[in-house]
């Protein structure tokens, strides 16, 4: 997994809210409680569009994250 997969990995977590603890900082990514970004079915094209940011997601739906207005899409380079 590199850099840019971690980054979608977080992005794709708070996206649809999997309870956990997240932080990143440039391309260093910390998270407890995440799900893994997957190619299949289809590519997810989305990183969090802030260089320093925090984030939590509770089990009962509640979340935050640093404000942001949207996800940063970026295009996959086959």
């Amino acid at each position: 997994m590199n850099i840019s997969d971690k980054l979608r990995s977080l992005t794709y977590s708070l996206d649809i809210q999997m309870a956990g603890l997240y932080f990143w900082c440039g391309n260093f990514v910390i998270q407890f409680g995440c799900t893994e970004v997957d190619d299949e079915p289809f590519y997810y094209p989305f990183v969090v569009p802030r260089f320093i940011g925090f984030g939590f997601a509770l089990p009962n739906g509640f979340s935050w994250h640093t404000p942001f207005a949207q996800f940063k899409r970026f295009y996959q380079i086959n």
